[in-house]
């Protein structure tokens, strides 16, 4: 049933927008370069492209642990052609057990690496860092720093795949875990190549395994190793225009976790991004 809920106001939202939408009015021309590449958006993971954006996230999980909802604001910066700036900041709403207030701040610096207008593929890599902001057991309550890798490929310019990984080591306390993490997106588009209202259905899988630590572990856990992973069904639909913004992206689906993190057992995840127009196109 959480499913089939979930299916359905996906496409209570995107479907009626598609049918409105006038697809060629919307088509875009074909892109010069290959720093201009757009790659479909997944919901946890990046798209390997820069993006100068709002975003805004609305994650509703329930668990053994209670309840809770987690509006997410995302802000991202490109600063020159081939490098952008990011920050995400969560809040937590909790109920029947679970707590109120932020999440920790965290932190990217994106850099454009490599990518085909041939092979119809990029590589974004980088590093992020996350800062101990969040309240009480909402934080990870350790400086983290690592690297991170983003990919992607598409094929006959219907079928995308999407990968990033990404390691994550403490740096203020010794008994915090590290954290390598990887997030997969296979999308496929089910219009027509730059419609108007470009629309996918989705696959999304991500993995987190925490090592050598006994704090900053998923709700519940007391020791390490523990390995968190979820699956998702997805719909999204972008870039289109609205009056807000030309670049505007639309996503829902639902994460099931499989093992590692029971406090989330399901989360129910809307997003939507506006584009900002900056100099480089992107």
């Amino acid at each position: 049933m959480p499913f089939r809920r979930a299916l359905l106001v996906g496409w209570m939202l995107l479907v009626p927008a598609w049918a409105l939408a006038d697809s060629d009015a919307g088509d875009s021309k074909e892109p010069q370069r290959w720093e201009n590449l757009v790659f479909p958006m997944p919901i946890i993971g990046f798209p390997p492209n820069l993006q100068n954006q709002i975003q805004i996230f609305n994650n509703t999980f329930t668990g053994n642990l209670g309840n809770g909802n987690v509006p997410t604001l995302e802000l991202s910066y490109v600063t020159d052609r081939h490098l952008a700036l990011i920050a995400i900041l969560p809040f937590q709403i909790g109920s029947d057990g679970q707590p109120n207030g932020f999440r920790d701040l965290a932190l990217f610096v994106q850099y454009l690496a490599a990518g085909s207008l041939r092979m119809d593929n990029m590589l974004s890599v980088g590093i992020t860092t996350v800062l101990p902001t969040g309240r009480g057991s909402l934080s990870l309550r350790d400086w983290y720093v690592g690297p991170f890798a983003f990919a992607g490929q598409r094929f006959w310019h219907r079928l995308t795949l999407e990968l990033n990984v990404a390691a994550l080591v403490p740096i203020t306390r010794g008994e915090s875990a590290r954290q390598l993490g990887a997030d997969g997106l296979i999308a496929l588009l089910l219009t027509k190549q730059r419609a108007g209202l470009p629309l996918y259905l989705q696959v999304e899988a991500n993995t987190t395994t925490f090592l050598g630590g006994t704090s900053g572990l998923p709700q519940g856990a007391t020791r390490s190793p523990v390995e968190s992973v979820f699956i998702a069904p997805e719909l999204s639909a972008g870039p289109f225009h609205t009056p807000l913004s030309d670049g505007t992206w639309i996503a829902g689906g639902v994460f099931v976790n499989l093992a590692g993190d029971p406090a989330h057992r399901l989360i129910y995840t809307l997003t939507v991004a506006f584009g900002i127009p900056n100099r480089y196109g992107y």
